[in-house]
C-alpha cells in the first residue's frame, strides 16, 4: 500500500508546485501591467501640463557651518535636521496649469547674492510665470519622466530659477532647483492631476 500511494504523493507535490509557480507568475504579470498603467497615467499628467505637486519635505543644500546652526536650532523644537525639514500640511506646492506654473515654497539655505527682497517675512522661493525652456523628458527604461524649465521670481524678477522635477508611477516627485543667488534646494511631494474643468 506504501508503495503504490507514493507515486500519487510526488503528483501531488509536483501539482502544487506547479499552481504556486503559475500564481506567481499570474501575480507578476498583474504587477507588471499595473505599474505599465500608473506609469502611463504619470505621463498623461505631465504631457497635460496641468498638475499639482504638494511639498511634503525640503532638503537644503548647506555649507558645513550653515548645516551646524540648523540642527542646533531645529532638532530640539520640530525633530528636523538641516539635511530633511518635515513641511508636509503647511500648504507649500508647485502647480502648472497648461504649462503656466506657480510655486510657493519655504526656503532653509543660504544666500549668495544681492537681492531686493530678502526680508524677514519674505524669504520663499515663488514664481508665477510661463518658463522658458520647458521640456518633458520620458525615461521608459528607469520609469521615470523629468520635467525642466528655467523661470524668474515673481517679486522683481532678480532671482532666476532652473527648475528640475523627477515624477515617478507611484505618486512621488523630486524637485531640484538652482538659484542664481542662493544654495541649491530640493523638495520632495507628491504629484496629482489638476482637474480642467475647476482650473480659475
Amino acid at each position: 500500500m506504501t508503495k503504490n500511494k507514493r507515486p500519487y504523493r510526488l503528483l501531488f507535490i509536483a501539482v502544487s508546485m506547479i499552481m504556486v509557480t503559475g500564481c506567481k507568475s499570474s501575480d507578476s504579470a498583474a504587477s507588471a501591467a499595473n505599474d505599465e498603467a500608473n506609469f502611463n497615467r504619470l505621463v498623461t499628467n505631465l504631457e497635460s501640463k496641468t498638475y499639482h505637486i504638494d511639498i511634503e519635505a525640503a532638503q537644503p543644500f548647506n555649507t558645513a557651518a550653515t548645516t551646524e546652526v540648523l540642527n542646533t536650532i531645529m532638532i530640539p523644537r520640530t525633530g528636523n535636521t538641516a539635511n530633511r525639514i518635515n513641511v508636509q500640511g503647511d500648504g507649500h506646492y508647485i502647480k502648472s496649469e497648461e504649462g503656466h506654473f506657480k510655486a510657493s515654497l519655504p526656503y532653509f539655505g543660504e544666500q549668495r547674492q544681492a537681492g531686493g527682497h530678502y526680508g524677514a517675512k519674505n524669504i520663499g522661493l515663488s514664481f508665477n510665470d510661463t518658463p522658458e525652456d520647458l521640456e518633458l523628458t520620458i525615461d521608459e527604461k528607469k520609469q521615470k519622466a523629468i520635467v525642466t524649465f528655467t523661470i524668474d521670481d515673481d517679486k522683481d524678477h532678480i532671482e532666476n530659477y532652473d527648475v528640475r522635477i523627477t515624477a515617478f508611477p507611484n505618486g512621488y516627485a523630486d524637485i531640484y532647483i538652482t538659484s542664481t543667488h542662493r544654495t541649491n534646494i530640493r523638495y520632495m511631494g507628491k504629484l496629482k492631476p489638476i482637474n480642467k474643468a475647476t482650473m480659475h
